[in-house]
């Protein structure tokens, strides 16, 4: 039988999936504090964080989602006057300000948050993942087909992931097309602020680790590059001096413009400290995409609209890469501080039946159909032993003792091993 045939039960185990803490996308950092910044309950103390008197908008945050029950919900009810805007299937906003605003909320598609706030007018968009080359578009035909139902909403700021990357989409200069098009979108001026960092995210290994085996890359492919979040302001007709110079800033940020590779899935931060004296984020990447920012005194002069001392500092836009959405992706941050030993075990499980079948790859070097449909490790035909199930029985369940609560009584058994495993300690990179 095939690779994909024989693991298709064990992806249906509750415990094996419960191990997909990053849905198959590779940590470059596996010390354990630098990880349990990645637990849901923490990424939800750093929007609420982010949060604190600043306006952000979010993709891919489900307050409703499954596993577990209302999690964005529960998780900032801890921050005083946070305010949650949509985030129904998608798009929305956060808002913590604890001061009375005319605000309203217009859910246009699950794919696009409008939220206005004392008549400035923010879309917050999240647009198709495999971008314009999926139906063989250019940026303007993905565009028109995504955002058409915007137009008439006469917005100030349109920001959020377009998924338009060099990657997804056939173009020589992917910002002057964006420009080109928004000019036209607001039938005048407008400026494109988007991050050229590149952020390598990749999935790699076997199944314990990484449930989309087709989409798995060897351990020696580092390709990386800017991912498709950008903010778009609608600019005023007639622009001051210190208008300009804003405009000049916002266009040479070095937190924008560097082309720098950033890890995906690393706070260096911890929650609480994750923004600087004026309340902008210091990271430069929020899980897996860009994060971008504005003040909001600067947005209103720009867009030409008053500016009060009681609006929040600034406008960041985040996407929050559907990390507590176990039913959605399969990704469950429960175990995210023993990635290490996740890791070993799946290297130990792959190894079992690579015994028996030479013909596959070394584990550094699995690649999955996706990603090269000649060498695809899912389909590739293997010879299915009784006693190699058994040793995969066997480790598995070792596995569980270790990490499952419910074996505590055993886990002294297994405690020094756990503990003196090579890959398993705090700095290991």
């Amino acid at each position: 039988m095939s690779v994909s045939d024989f693991i298709k039960p064990y992806l249906e185990n509750d415990f094996i999936k419960s191990l997909q803490t990053t849905g198959g996308f590779a940590l470059k950092s596996l010390d354990r504090e630098i990880l349990s910044n990645l637990q849901v309950e923490n990424v939800f103390k750093r929007l609420g964080h982010l949060s604190e008197n600043n306006i952000v908008a979010v993709s891919e945050c489900i307050k409703g989602a499954n596993e577990p029950q209302n999690v964005v919900s529960k998780m900032l009810e801890n921050f005083k006057n946070v305010q949650i805007y949509g985030c129904d299937k998608d798009t929305g906003f956060v808002l913590n300000s604890s001061v009375s605003h005319h605000i309203t909320h217009l859910q246009l598609s699950s794919s696009c948050s409008i939220l206005d706030f004392d008549g400035i007018k923010i879309a917050s968009v999240h647009l198709p993942g495999d971008g314009p080359n999926a139906k063989k578009q250019t940026i303007k035909e993905f565009l028109d087909e995504n955002l058409t139902k915007l137009k008439s909403h006469d917005v100030d700021v349109i920001l959020g992931d377009t998924n338009i990357t060099d990657a997804k989409s056939s173009t020589e200069n992917r910002k002057k097309e964006l420009e080109d098009y928004f000019t036209n979108f607001f039938e005048g001026p407008c400026i494109v602020i988007m991050s050229n960092a590149r952020i390598g995210k990749h999935r790699r290994g076997f199944i314990l680790r990484n449930q989309q085996l087709k989409k798995s890359v060897p351990e020696s492919f580092d390709y990386s590059e800017a991912d498709g979040t950008i903010m778009v302001i609608k600019l005023k007709k007639e622009l001051s001096s210190e208008d300009k110079t804003d405009l000049d800033e916002l266009s040479n940020l070095p937190s924008f413009i560097s082309t720098d590779v950033v890890n995906a899935l690393e706070f260096r931060t911890e929650p609480n400290q994750c923004l600087n004296k004026d309340g902008q984020p210091i990271e430069r990447v929020w899980l897996d995409h860009s994060v971008l920012y504005i003040s909001i005194k600067q947005l209103c002069s720009l867009i030409g609209k008053s500016y009060n001392s009681s609006y929040p500092r600034n406008l960041i836009v985040v996407n929050m890469g559907s990390i507590v959405n176990a039913d959605y992706k399969s990704w469950n941050t429960k175990y995210i501080p023993h990635q290490a030993l996740i890791n070993e075990y799946d290297r130990r499980f792959y190894e079992i039946i690579r015994e028996n079948n030479l013909l596959l790859p070394e584990y550094q070097d699995i690649i999955g159909y996706s990603m090269n449909k000649e060498l695809g490790v899912d389909n590739i035909e293997i010879n299915v032993t009784e006693e190699m199930q058994i040793k995969i029985k066997n480790i598995l369940e070792e596995l569980q003792k270790i990490l499952n609560p419910s074996f505590k009584i055993k886990y002294l058994k297994y405690k020094n091993k756990y503990l003196k495993m090579k890959h398993y300690q705090k700095n290991v990179t």
